[in-house]
C-alpha cells in the first residue's frame, strides 16, 4: 500500500508542477519527487486527450473550426484563471487568519 501512495504522490506533483488542472494539496517531500519525472508523459497524455475529446465533439456536432479554437482558448485561460484564483484565495484567506492568530 505504501508503494501505491508514494506512485499517487508523485502523479499528484507532476501533475501540479506541469499542468493546471487541479490536484490534491499535501506537503511534498523529497522521497515523494522522486519518482515524479516517470509521470510528465502521462501529463502530456492527459492534455492531449483532453483535446482530442474536444475536437471529436466539434466533429460530431459540426462545430466549425474557429468556434473549435475559440471555445479550446477559453476553456484552457479558464483552468489557468481558476487556479489563479484558487491560489490567490487560499493566500488571502491565510493571511487573514495569520493576522487574527497574531492579534
Amino acid at each position: 500500500m505504501n508503494l501505491f501512495k508514494k506512485i499517487g504522490k508523485s502523479i499528484a506533483i507532476a501533475f501540479s508542477m506541469y499542468s493546471k488542472i487541479p490536484m490534491v494539496q499535501f506537503e511534498w517531500k523529497e522521497e515523494d519527487m522522486r519518482y515524479s519525472m516517470c509521470f510528465f508523459p502521462l501529463v502530456g497524455i492527459v492534455i492531449g486527450l483532453l483535446s482530442w475529446c474536444w475536437w471529436l465533439f466539434c466533429q460530431q456536432f459540426g462545430i466549425g473550426k474557429m468556434c473549435f479554437a475559440f471555445v479550446g482558448l477559453a476553456i484552457i485561460l479558464l483552468v489557468i484563471w481558476m487556479a489563479i484564483w484558487i491560489r490567490w484565495m487560499r493566500f488571502i484567506l491565510m493571511e487573514a487568519a495569520r493576522k487574527s492568530w497574531k492579534s
